[in-house]
């Protein structure tokens, strides 16, 4: 199995993550992933029991567009909605993301917030082919 992502080192007042997959549907779904796990301490403790539909599409060629819009949504979820997922299945078309994210509404009962991410942010923000897959690298405003 691919590594998912890890921390991104020397990055000053804010967080990064570098997210890995075999294909661009895995590595989304990873950053995704790596997103909530920053957001929620103990993301084991989410149950995959709820499931959303999140839809992103942005009128733009790049694939960093498409992963900043996509991590903007699952903040907005997160935000606003009140949603932790832990579980993402990722369709991409040319300009358009489709996903479908398990998990439930965020319990202060039993889930422990993490670190408060404020927006998703376009410094440093890549989306590679390599090698062994994909890797993507993008850094959050906390």
């Amino acid at each position: 199995m691919v590594m998912r992502y890890e921390l991104l080192e020397r990055i000053t007042a804010d967080v990064g993550i570098r997210a890995f997959g075999r294909t661009p549907e895995e590595l989304f779904a990873n950053a995704g992933y790596a997103l909530f796990d920053l957001l929620v301490e103990n993301l084991e403790e989410v149950k995959a029991e709820g499931e959303v539909e999140v839809k992103v599409e942005v009128n733009a060629e790049e694939w960093e567009d498409l992963l900043a819009g996509w991590l903007r949504e699952l903040l907005y979820w997160y935000d606003v909605k009140k949603w932790a997922f832990c579980e993402f299945e990722v369709d991409l078309r040319p300009r358009r993301l489709s996903a479908r994210c398990k998990g439930e509404a965020f319990d202060p009962e039993r889930h422990i917030p993490g670190i408060e991410i404020k927006a998703v942010t376009y410094h440093n923000l890549s989306v590679r082919r390599t090698s062994d897959g994909w890797r993507a690298e993008v850094v959050f405003d906390v």
